[in-house]
C-alpha cells in the first residue's frame, strides 16, 4: 500500500502530465490556425498585384521548420 505523500506525489504528477496535455492541445490548435491564416495571405497575395512578396514571406513561414520557441533562443 502506497503512503500518502506517494499517493500525494502520484496525483501531482497525474495532474501535471494532464495539465501538460491540455497547453500541447492548445498549442496544436493555434500552429493550426496560423497556418491556415497564412496560407490565406499567400493565396491573396499571389492573385493580387504587387504583393508576392508577401506570398513569399507567408511561403517562407509555413516551410519553416526551424521554429524555436522565444524562451528557448539565444539572445
Amino acid at each position: 500500500m502506497m503512503s500518502e505523500a506517494d499517493q500525494k506525489f502520484m496525483k501531482d504528477q497525474f495532474d501535471e502530465i494532464m495539465r501538460l496535455e491540455n497547453v500541447e492541445a492548445e498549442l496544436e490548435d493555434r500552429v493550426y490556425l496560423l497556418e491556415s491564416c497564412l496560407e490565406e495571405i499567400e493565396q491573396v497575395a499571389l492573385v493580387s498585384e504587387g504583393v508576392e512578396f508577401y506570398a513569399m514571406l507567408a511561403r517562407k513561414a509555413l516551410d519553416d521548420d526551424g521554429y524555436v520557441p522565444p524562451d528557448l533562443r539565444d539572445e
